[in-house]
Parts: C-alpha cells; structure tokens; sequence
C-alpha cells in the first residue's frame, strides 16, 4: 500500500494511501474525524477528502489554530468543527466518545485520524466499543524498533510517543489489521474488510521498515557503540558518541583479559603484586594518577568542545526562535491588518448591502409609480369614455326634457283646444237644442199655416 503514497495536504503520502484504501474497501457514509487537526489542511489527513464531498468533523484545541481551522472551512455547511484537547479519561466530557455522540457522528463512520504527538494510543484504547471506523490512520514513534512494544504514560502534557508495536497490539483488542505505514503513520482497517487487501503478511516487520530507530551496541571492555540515526530527531542535534559512554576511556577493558607479563609492565594497567616493591607500586600509583588526571584534562577539553558546540547549536536555536518569533509577530500583525481590513471590507460591504437594498426599495417605488400611473392612464381613458358616455347621456336627457316639455306645452295647448271644444260643443249643444226646439216649433208652425214668412226667414238663419 505504500507504493500508492502521495501528497495534496497530507505530510508522508497519506492521501495517496487513503485514496488507495478506500479505493479496495469503498466509501460508507463518507465520514471522517481528524483531532489535533491544525488549520484542516496543513499536514492533514482529511482535508483532500472534505474538498472532495465528505463531511468533515475537525478537533482543535490550540486557540490560535482553531481560529485559522475555523477560517478555513467558513460557512462549509458539511463541516463541524470543535475547539477542544481530546482527553483519554472516558469520562471527561472531552472524551473522544462524547464528542463524537455531540457532534452526531454516526457509528460506523469512515475514517478516524489520530495525531496529537504523544497521547495517541491511550485515546485510541479509550474510544467507546461502539464507535468502529472503518479506518483507523494513528501516529507512532519511529525511532522505536519494531520489536519494542513502549506505551507512554497517560499524560496530556507528556509528549513521547508509543511504538508502533503497542499501536499494533492495541489494534487487534479493538479489533484491527494493520495494512500499511508511512514515516510514523500507521494505517488500521477492521479485521472484518482485511481480506480485502489481499495482503499475505502483515507482519509489524513486512509492513513497516524502520529508517529512524538508533541501535547501540556493547564491546567487550565496556565501550558503547551507536549505529542507525545518530540524531535527536526532533531537535535536529547530534547523538555524540562520547557522551554514551558510561565508563572513561582508561577503565575501559576486558575484566576476563589473560594479563601476560607485556601487560604487567603497561603503565595502563596498575595492579599490586607481591613481585613488586612498595616504592614502585607507589611510583607506578602516581605515574597512573598522573595519566588519570591527563586523561581527565582531556576528557574536559573535549567535553568543553561539545559544549561550546552545543552552546552554538543552542544560539543557532535562539536565533531561529527570535526569526520565528519575529516572524509569527509579523504574520499576527498582517493578520491584525487583514482583520481590520476585513472589518472595513465587512462595514462598507453593509453600506454597499444598505445602498442595494435602498435602491431596490426605490426600483420597488418606481416600478409601483409606473403601474399606478397605468393603472391611471386606463382610468383616465375609461373616464373619457364614461364622460363621452355621459355626455351624451345628458345630451338625450336635454332632447327628452325639451320633448317633454313640448309635449306638456302640446297637452296645455291641447287642454286649452280641449276646454274650448267643451265650450263649443256647449254652443253645439245649445244650438242643437235650440235646433231640436226650433225644428219643434216648425213643425208646430208647419202645422199651422198662419206662420208668417219672416218667420220661415228667421228658421232658415238659425238653421
């Protein structure tokens, strides 16, 4: 699996490993967990995979890198992050259980990454039974031979390191296989999907080959020997081999060596015979202090060499410490800068916002104006209408009322026609009456032939 080592945030190609695992077991709920998870991409195990769709549940507990964690991933709506120091007391509420069940992780998640150099297996060891990853990626230390199994105490502000053999160990009680390594990564996957991998060994020796460990050795006369990283690997300074040594240089000797008669004369060697007198065993006492104290001499003048060695190591370190400190002072003033700067962006961003709104309050007003107006407009032109309708409403109201009026005239005139056609057919009357009397009479007259003619005369007038 290590052939498949490749970096996009990871440190030692655990995102090529990762891509590679699940790539044999396939993805479940695409679900990963990663604590002491810095910015949640530098050196991270899981930030190639969250910019690839999962969800990410990150835990940080150093406040500054929380808050560059918490810039990272801003308004990420598929991940959660936690400022908090993993603790392996199981019933801390910073237990590694309980954030889990707060953060609603489920169960059977994906994968867990475990790096907060020092702590790792005793958290590991304390996760609740129920929580099973898929994939455990945990650090160990790798200057610890493969066949040491060293667990370091149960101490949050101890920072040693447990061997990869103890992680191993660990691994098989939860009820994993280990399937890869990379510098001091080791990758755990549950026994039940280890067939997958078709790995025929998975021995901490076939899987892992250690390239940090020291060896040190013993001769015969005492003498220690260095071999393998002759380095403090995390303070970059050199394991010198002279200050290994437990005995000083003159006592260092075979205690079973067969002293022969050359070895009695050595001045290196002092011992009491009976052969020798005691003016020569004196002189042989003094000549030997006298080679211990140049011995001595020696040993101070090379151990005053060291020194000044390390004394230059140790101002090399000062002034990197001042470089660095000067140069994270720098970044936490650029960040001041960009911070206010942001805080100006964010002020004028709510004036922008502010001038926005406004104006679609004002497009709002418009657009509502010019609807009004139209609707306006379309009164208006239905009002002419209405007033051409009107218009000549009253046009044939003042045609009816000048018809009515002449029809009342015409009844008066009619009325008056009427009363004087009473009138006269009064007179009609009257004279019809006096007709009927007089034709009456002329009859009367006609009867009697002493009508006179100025008579008949009067009767043809009133006829």
């Amino acid at each position: 699996m290590s052939t498949f080592a490749k970096n996009v945030y990871s440190q030692f190609g655990e995102d090529g490993i990762l891509a590679a695992v699940f790539g044999k077991i396939g993805e479940g709920s695409r679900t990963c967990v990663e604590f002491g998870a810095w910015d949640g991409r530098y050196l991270s195990n899981t930030g190639h995979l969250v910019e690839q769709g999962w969800r990410g549940v990150f835990i940080e507990g150093h406040p500054e890198r929380f808050r560059d964690l918490e810039k990272s991933y801003a308004g990420n709506p598929r991940v959660t992050t936690l400022n908090r120091y993993v603790e392996a007391d199981p019933n801390s509420e910073s237990a590694l259980t309980n954030l889990l069940n707060a953060a609603a992780v489920p169960t059977d998640f994906d994968l867990l990454s475990i790096d907060i150099d020092g702590n790792d297996y005793h958290i590991w060891k304390t996760l609740a039974p129920e929580f099973m990853p898929r994939v455990v990626v945990i650090e160990f230390n790798p200057s610890i031979p493969n066949d040491i199994i060293f667990i370091q105490d149960s101490v949050p502000s101890l920072h040693q390191g447990s061997s990869l053999a103890a992680l191993v160990e660990l691994g098989r009680e939860k009820g994993y296989e280990l399937v890869a390594t990379t510098d001091c990564n080791a990758f755990f996957v549950r026994s039940s999907l280890f067939a997958q991998f078709d790995i025929a060994d998975n021995g901490i020796d076939a899987i892992h080959k250690p390239e940090h460990t020291t060896s040190f050795f013993q001769l015969y006369d005492g003498t220690i020997m260095l071999a393998g990283c002759q380095r403090l690997l995390w303070h970059d300074i050199p394991i010198e081999l002279e200050m290994m040594q437990v005995l000083p240089p003159q006592q260092r000797r075979y205690p079973d060596a067969v002293v022969g008669a050359t070895d009695a004369d050595s001045p290196d060697i002092a011992r009491d015979t009976s052969a020798m007198s005691r003016e020569d065993a004196l002189r042989r006492s003094i000549q030997k202090l006298e080679q211990d104290i140049v011995e001595k001499e020696r040993v101070i003048r090379e151990l005053d060499a060291a020194s000044r060695e390390r004394l230059a190591v140790i101002e090399q370190f000062v002034r990197r410490d001042a470089e660095v400190a000067a140069r994270r002072q720098d970044i936490l003033d650029k960040e001041r800068v960009i911070q206010e700067l942001h805080a100006a962006s964010t002020e004028r961003l709510a004036v922008i916002e502010e001038f926005v709104r406004r104006d679609a309050e004002i497009s709002a007003r418009r657009q509502d104006l010019i609807e009004k107006e139209r609707v306006i407009q379309e009164l208006d032109a239905a009002s002419k209408e209405r007033l051409a309708v009107i218009e000549e409403f009253v046009r044939r109201d003042a045609e009816i009322a000048a018809r009515r009026q002449d029809l009342i005239e015409k009844e008066r005139v009619i009325q008056e026609l009427d009363t004087a056609s009473k009138e006269r057919l009064a007179i009609i009357n009257e004279f019809v009456a006096r007709d009927a009397r007089m034709s009456s009479r002329r009859h009367d007259l006609s009867e009697n032939e002493g009508i006179d003619t100025a008579s008949q005369e009067r009767l043809a007038v009133i006829e």
